[in-house]
């Protein structure tokens, strides 16, 4: 399966993956993140964008967060 990728405005190509994480006693939940490799490990699982969530890049430094996407025409 091939990642989402995202080029920055550096010129940089970061690719998403996701990692099942457990939080407290809850069951196991996916973790999106982005990585600068393509070298994916056993627990990372290259993943397309998820329904609802858009790419943003952070001014600063360049890096792609995942963000919800709203829509702006709601009354």
């Amino acid at each position: 399966m091939k990642s989402y990728t995202y080029t920055s405005s550096n010129g940089i190509t970061y690719y998403l993956v996701k990692q099942y994480i457990k939080f407290g006693n809850a069951e196991k939940r996916p973790v999106y993140y982005f990585k600068r490799k393509e070298n994916i490990k056993k627990e990372h699982f290259p993943c397309d964008l998820p329904q609802g969530w858009e790419v943003v890049e952070n001014p600063r430094n360049g890096l792609p967060l995942l963000g919800r996407s709203f829509n702006k025409c709601q009354k």
